[in-house]
């Protein structure tokens, strides 16, 4: 968990060097999601702010894994 109920994972550390392309979902409200990829590499820290503060989430997942490319759409 990234964030519950309004709390970010005790063990992220502002600044960490641990950086990847990274992907996760947050709950906005009871019946509305918000899926997230960071566009660069970015810290468990940072991206757990991203969806308390830039999106309004109270609980947000990290989806495990990183992604190595950029996703290509087609259709």
């Amino acid at each position: 968990m990234l964030l519950y109920e309004g709390n970010m994972h005790p063990k992220f550390n502002e600044g960490s060097p641990n950086t990847h392309i990274r992907n996760g979902v947050g709950q906005i409200s009871e019946h509305e999601l918000v899926f997230a990829i960071s566009k660069q590499k970015v810290n468990l820290f940072d991206f757990a702010m991203l969806f308390y503060e830039g999106l309004g989430c109270d609980n947000a997942l990290y989806l495990d894994g990183f992604i190595r490319g950029q996703l290509k759409i087609d259709g």
